[in-house]
């Protein structure tokens, strides 16, 4: 049997200890970041010993992999999903929105400076019958 697959047998346990480094929804993807830095990094003479999986070892990778989540976790910036919050961040996504597609705008325009009537034409009936498909 491969070393990786006696590793695998004890994937249950290895899903509680995710969930306990408070994982939760990513407690599967975590094992199977554990499962890749196993075999990326490790060696089967660390990790089993005597037949046995040294669980011990597969604790520390999953601890750690874990705190490397909940530290990338921390610097995302959380808002509150209530109406007051919601509408100002609606009104500066819009704004958002707008400047980038004047940006994208500015930049077509430039671009287009340089091509052919025929192929402007092209382009702006192609946008005209997509835009009316959009509608319907």
């Amino acid at each position: 049997m491969h070393w990786l697959n006696k590793i695998a047998k004890h994937h249950q346990e290895w899903i509680k200890i995710a969930v306990n480094f408070g994982a939760r929804d990513y407690a599967e993807d975590i094992v199977q970041e554990a499962y890749i830095r196993v075999h990326k990094y490790s060696n089967p003479e660390k990790i089993i010993k005597n037949d046995k999986v040294n669980k011990g070892y597969m604790f520390f990778i999953i601890r750690n992999i874990c705190n490397n989540f909940n530290n990338e976790l921390k610097k995302t910036r959380k808002l509150p999903l209530n109406d007051h919050v919601y509408n100002i961040s609606n009104e500066s996504l819009e704004s958002e929105k707008d400047v980038a597609l004047q940006n994208i705008i500015n930049k077509m325009d430039k671009e287009l400076e340089n091509w052919q009537k025929k192929l402007k034409l092209a382009l702006l009936i192609y946008f005209i019958l997509l835009k009316k498909v959009k509608i319907k």
